[in-house]
């Protein structure tokens, strides 16, 4: 009893100190409203009445506590969290939970209900009712970026973020990623985030993307800016829409097209937002996730139906979106390329926990990177990787088939070593072992390429991952002999 009364004493010394505490936001009896808005203190009186009702001061307690944030953070700029929502009524209110559990408090949370069909809706309203920084939106269904689209024509925040319906945020991630920010002056701040399978790698640094090198290190991270959700950008920055055309990797396209209006980006290593996914192959409701799908098609057995050939129909519009967004600085038309076959080569990698992990036989996978090696996009990519000192073997129909079965069977072994460790960077060494099969040295290692730093690393054993590669691999190739320098006048 006696910490129940220190409590309220407490209370009543933090109203004291908080004369702009306005009470019209806490139902309370209405003679002593005037009290609580003149005053700014809890009378004795009104102490008793609470602890003769512990419910009614529980309830009404957790909205003055939530008061009294919001009135810390009047100097705040305000953040706008855009929210698309389809039929996400078993998650939304956790992703809401998770929003007002923040620590930066000045916010609006804008949900664009984009046509659902369960009581997403209503929930929506339910908060948007209760809290004056919740608003609703109705939507037809329309997608994800148009839903997008229109929460960023209604946002009125300084900074902008973008969150799905069932994801949740660690409560500080507002208040780091917009003092990232303000601290350096930068454009954007990025934190990592937990998934299952795509895994983001970037330290605490600052990117000047005007200079390529500076560009390049950040763009080769992998889901760095790929996605939309785990970063706050200033609204400013903000200038081309979504592509509302496209429902395939939309959320880049958008990112790239707005690099023109940015130089810095401030990155961060912590994990400040979790991304929900169900990855059990059997529940029904993997149907509703892109990668759900993309695993359901590829299972089909018919070939280009995998993320890598997704990706290669994109490759005019990630063209485009490059060159408007990263020519207009110092960098050129060259390096528009680079951009996007480094994403499309990416794609062939970074698909293999998504397909081991949902499921995916090797026999399929096999396939696919028959018709991966065979793709000319994927040899124009590796093309332009010879700028950094390799290229790709030259090898017969029978080595490459050897190279692809025992690239395949190293993969799922990797898997079953190395999903789940967060500290090993498990996407670079899919992308180690099949360099150390099918790449050569042809020339000085230029480690501007992320590719290029990776044999550099296993021929040094430089790294914990390069040390893992060389492991599993010594068998096949001696490790004084991966990517071994040829000199070829053909160089």
């Amino acid at each position: 009893m006696e910490r129940l009364w220190q409590a309220f004493e407490l209370l009543n010394t933090k109203l004291a100190q908080c004369r702009e505490f306005s009470i019209a936001f806490v139902p309370i009896p209405k003679k002593w409203e005037l009290v609580f808005a003149c005053v700014g203190i809890v009378p004795k009186k009104l102490v008793a009445l609470f602890a003769i009702f512990p419910l009614y001061f529980d309830i009404k307690y957790n909205k003055v506590v939530l008061r009294l944030k919001q009135a810390k953070g009047r100097n705040m700029k305000k953040v706008s969290i855009i929210i698309p929502a389809y039929n996400a009524e078993s998650t939304i209110e956790e992703c809401y939970q998770s929003i007002l559990n923040q620590t930066y408090t000045n916010y609006e949370v804008i949900t664009i209900n984009d046509g659902s069909k369960d009581n997403t809706l209503e929930i929506i309203k339910e908060y948007a009712k209760a809290d004056k920084r919740f608003v609703c939106i109705d939507s037809q269904n329309g997608g994800v970026s148009h839903a997008r689209n229109t929460g960023l024509a209604k946002a009125t925040g300084e900074y902008v973020m973008f969150v799905d319906a069932d994801d949740t945020m660690d409560k500080t991630m507002l208040e780091k990623l917009v003092g990232l920010i303000e601290k350096n002056n930068a454009d954007m701040a990025v934190c990592k985030f937990t998934h299952p399978y795509f895994h983001c790698y970037i330290d605490n640094d600052l990117y000047d993307i005007t200079k390529t090198s500076e560009l390049l290190r950040l763009y080769q991270d992998p889901f760095a800016l790929n996605m939309p959700w785990n970063k706050i950008a200033k609204r400013s920055a903000l200038t081309v829409p979504f592509d509302e055309q496209e429902k395939f990797s939309e959320d880049e396209l958008f990112n790239l097209a707005n690099l023109k209006n940015m130089k810095k980006v401030a990155t961060t290593s912590e994990y400040l937002y979790k991304y929900f996914i169900i990855t059990d192959p059997k529940d029904p409701r993997t149907q509703n996730s892109c990668i759900g799908r993309l695993a359901s098609m590829i299972k089909t057995g018919k070939p280009y139906m995998s993320l890598y050939w997704m990706g290669t129909k994109l490759l005019p519009k990630r063209r485009q979106a490059a060159q408007n967004g990263i020519t207009e600085g110092t960098l050129n038309l060259k390096k528009a390329e680079d951009i996007c076959y480094l994403r499309l080569v990416d794609y062939a990698f970074y698909q293999m926990p998504i397909y081991i992990g949902m499921g995916v036989s090797k026999r399929l996978l096999v396939q696919e990177w028959r018709t991966i090696l065979e793709d000319v996009n994927f040899q124009t990519a590796f093309k332009f990787e010879e700028q950094y000192g390799y290229r790709l073997k030259k090898l017969d129909l029978v080595q490459k088939e050897i190279k692809i079965r025992q690239f395949v069977d190293l993969c799922f072994k990797l898997f079953k070593d190395k999903n789940d460790d967060h500290n090993f960077k498990s996407l670079f060494a899919y992308v180690s072992i099949f360099l150390a099969l099918f790449a050569e040295q042809t020339g000085m290692l230029n480690e501007t390429s992320f590719k290029a730093k990776f044999i550099l690393d296993m021929q040094n054993n430089l790294t914990k991952e390069a040390e893992y590669v060389r492991s599993i691999i010594h068998d096949i190739i001696p490790n004084d002999n991966i990517c071994g320098l040829v000199y070829n006048s053909a160089v």
